[in-house]
């Protein structure tokens, strides 16, 4: 599909010292715990009974992920994430990954919000305040951050959001796909200031950002790029609605490349 503008321009523009690639993630519309579970566990839902929550039953005490692994090589890691810490059962299941410290809602009292939730401008905020803020200048962090400005639903309009993106060559009108679209360039604009404020930092730093699902929108949107119903959609065309961009990024040098297809289990990996 075509739109009135790029809707990720700052993420298109990104090469040097960039890894960029298509992420295949195991859920579709919501569940973004079972997508956080395949990157810091390493495991794949595809062993897990259909339909399970793996933060409910896969993550008890002690166990092995991203963040032992950081942990080994004197990390000190931190989950952050701007809603109730009770959320697919995060508070538990990150004290049981090794997380030193989580950082949930009540970290973003009086933040800047888009729609109503604290917006990816005023999370990112967060991140470059709690660094330079680091007790030991030496410490070394490692940050878990998952976002919640562009959250579904998306069939509302908001007084404190405004509508940038228009799909333009599609027969039917969309107005889900149009916000959710305005919302990703919103998270464009959000990660160029990071990057930006990474740039300038002597410190080496890496950041990867990736999308744990594609959005629950307008059916309809889907049938047409796809030119068929959703019960008909081809298995490589089903594919499609579980694959959603990466992208590594380096204040110093690090080889450029582009994956056509990784899943999400292996993206820590090779982080």
């Amino acid at each position: 599909f075509t739109t009135n503008i790029d809707y990720l321009p700052f993420l298109h523009s990104l090469t040097e010292n960039t890894v960029k690639g298509k992420l295949c993630m195991p859920v579709f519309g919501a569940m973004t715990s079972n997508s956080e579970f395949e990157f810091l566990i390493g495991d794949s839902m595809y062993l897990m009974p259909r339909g399970s929550v793996a933060y409910q039953f896969y993550v008890n005490p002690g166990v092995r992920s991203m963040v032992s692994t950081v942990r080994d090589q004197g990390y000190i890691p931190v989950a952050m994430h701007p809603y109730p810490a009770e959320n697919w059962n995060r508070r538990i299941c990150y004290n049981n990954m090794g997380f030193s410290d989580f950082m949930d809602i009540s970290a973003y009292e009086g933040r800047d919000e888009l729609r109503n939730y604290i917006s990816d401008l005023s999370d990112f905020k967060v991140i470059t305040e709690y660094i330079e803020q680091k007790a030991n200048p030496d410490d070394k962090l490692f940050l878990f951050n998952v976002t919640m400005q562009n959250h579904g639903g998306y069939a509302m309009s908001y007084t404190n959001f405004s509508q940038e993106i228009y799909v333009t060559n599609m027969n039917g009108i969309y107005p889900k796909a149009n916000r959710y679209l305005s919302l990703v360039k919103r998270s464009d604009e959000a990660f160029q200031e990071l990057v930006d404020y990474f740039s300038n930092v002597s410190e080496p730093t890496i950041i990867c950002m990736f999308g744990d699902h594609l959005p629950s929108i307008e059916d309809g949107f889907y049938e047409e790029l796809f030119g068929t119903s959703l019960d008909q959609l081809t298995t490589e065309q089903q594919q499609l609605r579980y694959t959603t961009p990466f992208v590594i990024w380096a204040n110093y040098d690090i080889p450029e490349a582009t994956l056509n297809q990784l899943s999400a289990n292996y993206l820590s990996t090779l982080v």
